[in-house]
């Protein structure tokens, strides 16, 4: 049994957790195409700083509401007032003078909800925030998160994202190995940042073909320590690395004379026959 032979091809889609942290590892994965996002718990420190900062943006905002509800109040409540200080203001302008008790009024201005949207438009993208379905407030790049339903205190502690992203691997790269030789939970979670093509080999068929590749290695060792005696363990090692085994069925062609020789063959177990045509020229 080879080991691409126990491997499995997934798709996992956009956004969606190829694993969770805290989950038992029992899987490597190896990216075929598209890319996959590493996330890694918070300081602790960091997220309780982060808590406070959202704490502190949702008093603000609330007190901002407030204050729209009472200029709305107050405003509603002026014209009354401004009209009849505009006509004792006009007695005083004919008669050539203004006495200073008549002060111009200072604009309220009210804030709206347009307004408020353009404030934190103006702030940057890093300052903004989003809200779901539910009221809690993520940064952009924790939408992602949202989605889990059941892992929402794994992520999140009062809308703040407990995660940071540690990088993104690309095709050709692999991960989760941990997995295969430890039975401790999952030190990050892996996230698709796109369709992502994995395959993805079980700790069970990795144990199983380690256990045969050990033996198929042990037995290749003990054959060419017993043929190069007299020689370092260093030329029995590259002996090792650079001979594959292979087997013939009875009957099966292993080179064909005439052909040009590609491979040198040394016989483990059983017998080959060789046979040769010889060319007969009969003098005239």
């Amino acid at each position: 049994m080879h080991i691409y032979e126990a491997m499995n091809y997934e798709v996992i889609n956009k956004d969606d957790a190829v694993f969770h942290y805290g989950e038992k590892g029992s899987k490597v994965y190896l990216i075929l195409k598209g890319s996959v996002d590493i996330f890694l718990p918070k300081d602790p420190e960091e997220v309780i700083n982060e808590v406070m900062g959202q704490r502190s943006q949702r008093e603000r905002e609330n007190r901002e509401r407030d204050g729209i509800r009472i200029g709305e109040r107050k405003t509603s409540l002026k014209p009354e007032r401004s009209t009849s200080r505009s006509r004792r203001e006009s007695l005083f302008v004919e008669n050539g003078r203004r006495h200073s008790i008549f002060k111009p009024e200072k604009a309220i201005k009210t804030l709206t909800s347009h307004t408020l949207n353009n404030i934190q438009d103006v702030s940057g993208s890093q300052g903004r925030i989003n809200t779901n379905s539910s009221g809690a407030h993520y940064p952009n790049n924790a939408e992602a998160f949202s989605k889990y339903s059941s892992h929402q205190e794994l992520y999140f502690e009062e809308g703040v994202l407990k995660f940071k992203r540690l990088k993104t691997i690309y095709p050709g790269s692999y991960f989760g190995e941990i997995g295969l030789t430890s039975d401790v939970p999952r030190d990050s979670s892996a996230i698709a940042a796109s369709n992502v093509c994995l395959i993805s080999l079980t700790k069970w068929a990795y144990e199983k073909t380690a256990d045969m590749i050990q033996e198929k290695v042990k037995s290749k060792w003990d054959f060419f320590s017993a043929l190069l005696k007299e020689e370092s363990k260093e030329i029995i090692k590259r002996f090792c690395s650079s001979f594959r085994e292979e087997q013939r069925r009875y009957g099966q062609k292993i080179i064909q004379q005439g052909s040009m020789p590609k491979e040198v063959y040394i016989i483990c177990q059983g017998e080959v026959q060789v046979n040769f045509l010889r060319e007969y020229r009969e003098e005239i």
